[in-house]
C-alpha cells in the first residue's frame, strides 16, 4: 500500500514530508507493545535506541553523524528526474 503512494509521490516530483513523525509514531506503539507484554529490557532498549537517532544532531559526539552536516558536500541526485520510476516502461 505505501510503495504506489511513493511511486506517485515520485513520478509527480512532490517532496514526502513527515517522514519522521511517523516512524516516531510507530516506534513509540512498538515499544510500548513491548512493554506491554512484559518485556521492559527491551523496551527499554527501543526507547534508548529511537531517542538516539532521533535526536543524534544534539549529541555532541554523535554530530559528525547527522546528515545534514554532509548535505551540502555530496552532488545532488539527479539519477531520480532523468529516469523513469516504472521498470517496466
Amino acid at each position: 500500500m505505501i510503495y504506489p503512494c511513493f511511486r506517485q509521490a515520485m513520478a509527480s516530483g512532490e517532496v514526502v514530508h513527515g517522514i519522521t513523525t511517523a516512524a516516531a509514531i510507530f516506534a513509540a506503539a512498538a515499544i510500548g507493545a513491548t512493554a506491554g507484554q512484559g518485556r521492559e529490557i527491551l523496551a527499554t532498549f527501543g526507547a534508548l535506541v529511537s531517542l538516539s537517532a532521533l535526536e543524534i544532531r544534539h549529541i555532541p559526539g554523535l554530530r559528525l553523524l547527522d546528515g545534514r552536516r554532509w548535505s551540502g558536500r555530496l552532488p545532488a541526485d539527479e539519477v531520480a528526474q532523468t529516469r523513469s520510476i516504472d521498470p517496466e516502461v
